[in-house]
């Protein structure tokens, strides 16, 4: 490489040296980007003894190079991961351009299987297939020609943009997409063509979803061990801290190296601005993990080498003083593309969540002054393609308000103030932040692939935990740290989630929830309904 070396540089504390390449100023010529679009490094040493050796600054500055992107490139995700067989589903696909690589006048396709109900568009309507994301038309149609494909063309994405296509989506009085009868694993082809093509060049990997029987014959969404045929075995997954029981909880949904296809990074000791995350980690495909602010932990660090390939995304939520731009700045030298979602306020950041998930039009609304509410919403947010908004306790916070006007969307409040803050959305309020729980855990999964337990005391445990359950078609339910498991979750573990989950884990250490409650819930899902 060409190497651009200042030598007889003196400065004092305060000063700066500045280099500029593409200077025009003397008559030479601007530099030249690269005709590939990807993150370029600038690798830059300094040494301060003349006799000395150049030593590499702790961060090297990167450029981001934006091109076209070639045919068939970029990834397609798909959520949920795992149905019971002949259920009625929403299916959310996300299709995101190679890094750095752009869209223009492009066609993105689908091909869903004859095992499943036809896709119909949602214009003129009434159908269930629709459509978000980019600049351009989006125009929606259906190839029947062969196996029935969702193609939509005129797609236009910048290097940041994401299209959402959206199959049992009800909103224009359609119907959900019913899933196949019998089990098994459904791929769904995915193909992608740049500047007016005719989507000929299948993306990598396209996604899968896993149809199980309702008895849960079939298997499921990977890890918790047993229960392949429902009653699951539970399994306690954690480790010495929240920020490793966080890398346990990723290791639990993505046991594969390099298997996920993003990374959420939240600050471990306080929930303001993670509480939206659990959503947009598992339709993205990946793993909700735990940082400190300053620094970036050696456990997060080793299960994001671990877990996802550099060059990926990895999302931060908040603003510097919740997570530092040295994590930042880490996160970047270690080869990954950092995007940051944050807003002036716990609220506003939920927002730019949402707009990072297309800005959906079905919203969840819980309590951003405090946690467990969030936490019940997450995993069903993520299952129906969905947002969570915050309200300000029980008055609406003005972020969230300004969204509501600008996405007229199908609205849930999970808990007390939510619901009063929001008195026109269908409302979710237990006697207590368990039984919220199992409310929203009965109306959203009435046949769930997995469930999840965790502390109703505290967030951590089950943010992490909320992500993995989520990525496998079942609820985080929240249970006491000691004393007696309510009997609304235990009937819900026994009476819904036990006949057709394959797996079960339950998040946190002994401190976060006792031997007791844990004997008492996996006696509850190895338990038969009256």
């Amino acid at each position: 490489p060409w190497t651009i070396a200042v030598s007889g540089v003196s400065l004092s504390p305060s000063g700066a040296l500045l280099i500029t390449y593409g200077d025009t100023a003397n008559g030479g010529l601007q530099a030249t980007a690269p005709a590939n679009g990807q993150p370029f490094s600038f690798t830059t040493s300094q040494k301060s003894d003349p006799g000395g050796t150049l030593t590499p600054l702790a961060t090297s500055p990167t450029v981001q190079v934006n091109g076209a992107a070639a045919d068939g490139s970029g990834t397609m995700t798909v959520t949920p991961l795992s149905v019971t067989t002949g259920s009625f589903q929403t299916l959310t696909f996300t299709y995101t351009p190679p890094t750095g690589g752009t869209v223009t006048s492009g066609e993105v396709s689908v091909a869903i299987p004859t095992t499943w109900s036809a896709p119909v568009p949602s214009t003129p309507g009434p159908g269930n297939v629709s459509v978000t994301g980019g600049s351009g038309a989006n125009t929606v149609t259906i190839d029947t020609s062969g196996t029935p494909t969702i193609v939509v063309d005129d797609v236009s994405l910048a290097a940041s943009q994401k299209l959402t296509i959206v199959y049992g989506d009800t909103s224009s009085g359609g119907s959900k997409a019913t899933a196949p009868s019998n089990p098994g694993t459904t791929t769904f082809t995915t193909k992608m063509a740049n500047n007016g093509g005719t989507a000929s060049a299948a993306i990598t990997a396209s996604p899968s979803v896993t149809v199980t029987s309702t008895s849960g014959v079939g298997g499921g969404g990977g890890g918790g061990g047993g229960g392949a045929f429902g009653h699951p075995d539970l399994t306690r997954v954690s480790g010495p801290d929240r920020i490793a029981t966080s890398a346990a909880a990723s290791q639990a949904a993505f046991p594969k190296a390099d298997s996920a296809r993003v990374a959420v990074l939240a600050r471990a000791d306080s929930f303001a601005d993670a509480l939206s995350g659990t959503p947009l980690a598992a339709t993205e495909g990946g793993p909700l993990l735990l940082t400190n602010t300053a620094g970036l932990p050696t456990a997060t660090v080793d299960e994001l080498s671990r877990v996802l390939p550099l060059g990926d995304t990895i999302y931060l939520l908040g603003g510097p003083s919740a997570i530092s731009a040295s994590v930042e700045n880490a996160l970047t030298s270690m080869g990954y593309s950092v995007t940051r979602l944050a807003g002036p306020d716990r609220y506003a950041t939920a927002v730019a969540v949402a707009g990072a998930l297309n800005n959906p039009t079905t919203v969840f609304e819980a309590d951003g002054t405090n946690f467990p509410d969030a936490l019940s919403a997450g995993s069903a947010a993520a299952q129906q393609g969905a947002a969570v908004l915050l309200t300000s306790g029980s008055t609406q916070s003005a972020a969230t308000a300004a969204y509501l006007s600008a996405h007229p969307s199908v609205r849930y409040a999970v808990g007390g103030p939510a619901a009063k803050a929001d008195p026109g959305a269908t409302p979710f309020v237990g006697a207590d932040r368990f039984a919220t729980s199992v409310m929203v855990a009965t109306r959203f999964f009435n046949a769930p692939l997995s469930v999840g337990l965790a502390s109703g005391m505290n967030f951590p445990d089950a943010l992490s935990g909320g992500a993995v359950t989520a990525n496998h078609g079942g609820p985080i339910l929240l249970v006491p740290s000691t004393g007696a498991l309510p009997a609304g979750t235990s009937n819900y573990l026994t009476q819904t989630a036990a006949p057709s989950a394959s797996s079960a884990w339950l998040f946190g250490g002994t401190v976060s929830v006792s031997d007791s409650v844990f004997s008492q819930s996996a006696a509850a899902l190895k338990a038969t309904a009256p």
